[in-house]
């Protein structure tokens, strides 16, 4: 159970960022946490729209992402609304963010 208010006062002290910055780690445990935990925050629109933003400047984010999030067989803790702008994005081959 999630409490209310806990995913947005982290999405607003930048935990996204923070977290997408454990990407760069050697270690899979930390990948694959951080991974989680972003699905959980892209369930948030505040969240939502600055993983994608995130992902558009570093495509490699939602690779992790996917694999850690949407597992076979199991309903994706990643945000369904989130794969959808992905895909969309990538279907219209929008520049890279800087």
């Amino acid at each position: 159970m999630i409490l209310s208010g806990v995913p947005q006062a982290l999405i607003s002290v930048n935990a996204i960022d923070y977290l997408c910055d454990l990407f760069s780690s050697s270690h899979d445990t930390t990948i694959g946490i951080a991974s989680v935990a972003l699905g959980f925050l892209s369930n948030v629109p505040e969240g939502q729209r600055k993983l994608l933003h995130r992902c558009r400047g570093e495509p490699d984010i939602m690779a992790f992402l996917k694999v850690y999030n949407c597992l076979p067989d199991k309903q994706p803790r990643i945000s369904k609304h989130l794969l959808e702008d992905w895909n969309r994005y990538n279907v219209l081959k929008l520049p890279k963010l800087r």
